[in-house]
């Protein structure tokens, strides 16, 4: 390999690692979208149910066991943040009210209503901040959990096979058996409920992202690869 070749090849390689490293960026940030996005329909449900007991979708039955820790840690800390946000905000309306009032009596009394005013918005901005960031980091944590082949699609998929597999031994076994797959898969999914279909549609469009993502880094490391030192 002449000299120009290996300038080129190690500019073509700085190129690409610069490429893999917003990729790497990009994908931390959809997970942290998916934690905000799949907590917020958590939520839902739950509100929904009523119950002080949340109930995990079926979509993650296959992983409750290592999802139920990490979610119920995100739910005591955001319930907890979301309570003094509450507070805070019926603090401001009481507040505004009394500007309202002490704008007629004294001018001291509206300026200090209006610094504390102030210090208010400021506290329930850095909490909604606060919960958001607590949301995206269970997204991080319980990505390597849902991320896995645990979709009730998968499971479906699993159970009618193995129930479908002595069809082998029958004359047109495969077709039957495709045919047994499908009508189970299709069976399951129209079991879910609209939030649950809401729920499965957040986490396989974060799936597609991601996977669309590490694929295309791969590709990168790749073509690296090829350009050897």
């Amino acid at each position: 390999m002449g000299i120009f070749d290996s300038v080129q090849n190690a500019g073509t390689r700085a190129k690409l690692n610069g490429e893999i490293v917003l990729i790497d960026r990009r994908l931390v940030a959809r997970k942290k979208l998916f934690g905000v996005e799949i907590y917020d329909l958590f939520d839902a449900l739950d509100d929904k149910h009523k119950s002080d007991l949340f109930s995990m979708p079926e979509l993650f039955k296959g992983v409750e066991g290592q999802m139920k820790q990490p979610l119920e840690d995100c739910r005591k800390e955001v319930r907890v943040m979301h309570g003094e946000k509450v507070s805070k905000e019926d603090e401001l309306a009481k507040l505004e009210v009394r500007r309202e009032r002490d704008t007629k009596n004294s001018v001291g009394s509206f300026f200090s209503n209006t610094s504390t005013d102030a210090t208010l918005k400021v506290q329930i901005t850095m909490l909604e901040r606060n919960i958001k960031l607590r949301k995206e980091e269970f997204g991080l944590d319980v990505w390597q959990y849902v991320s896995k082949d645990n979709s009730i699609t998968g499971s479906m998929v699993a159970e009618t096979t193995k129930k479908t597999s002595g069809l082998g031994k029958v004359t047109g076994a495969i077709g039957g058996l495709a045919k047994g797959v499908t009508s189970g898969v299709t069976s399951g999914l129209g079991k879910l409920s609209k939030d649950e279909r809401d729920v499965q549609e957040c986490l396989e469009k974060a799936k597609e992202d991601v996977g669309f993502m590490e694929r295309s880094k791969e590709r990168k490391n790749s073509i690296i690869a090829g350009l050897g030192k």
